[in-house]
């Protein structure tokens, strides 16, 4: 009775458990090759990211020096305006202090003048250059 334990029972469980094994091994297998491209397309994704992030790096320092210069050149454009602008105001203050001065010249001109004429302009003075006017209108016709 054992023999036909062993030669009927036995032989069909140990064939089952050699499928799952089997089974088993082929499944592992299978989860091996994919958990190894799992890791390939991590390694790849890894290293593209490196590779991202240096070309990432790059960009910002191109665009870092490009806001650089636009800045410095905006900077230099705003002093050249200020620059500019300045000069106009302090032209236009000189325009202005001149024409004040030539004002104040003439105005202290014809001051003097007035002065010196009342003190040379004499009643006598007066009587003669009206004679010498009215002599002068007489000799003219109408």
């Amino acid at each position: 009775m054992i023999y036909w334990v062993f030669g009927k029972v036995l032989p069909p469980k140990f064939r089952g458990h050699a499928e799952t094994i089997a089974s088993a091994i082929t499944k592992a297998t299978s989860a091996k090759a994919a958990a190894d491209a799992q890791l390939r397309d991590a390694e790849t994704k890894l290293a593209n990211l490196q590779k991202e992030v240096a070309e990432l790096r790059a960009f910002a320092e191109r665009e870092s020096a490009a806001e650089v210069e636009r800045l410095r050149i905006a900077t230099q454009s705003d002093a050249q305006k200020i620059a500019a602008a300045a000069k106009a105001e302090i032209e236009a203050a000189e325009r202005a202090a001149r024409l004040e001065l030539k004002a104040l010249a003439a105005t202290l001109a014809v001051d003097g003048a007035e002065t010196l004429l009342a003190k040379q302009l004499t009643p006598q003075a007066q009587e003669s250059l009206i004679s010498g006017f009215v002599k002068s209108l007489e000799g003219r016709p109408n």
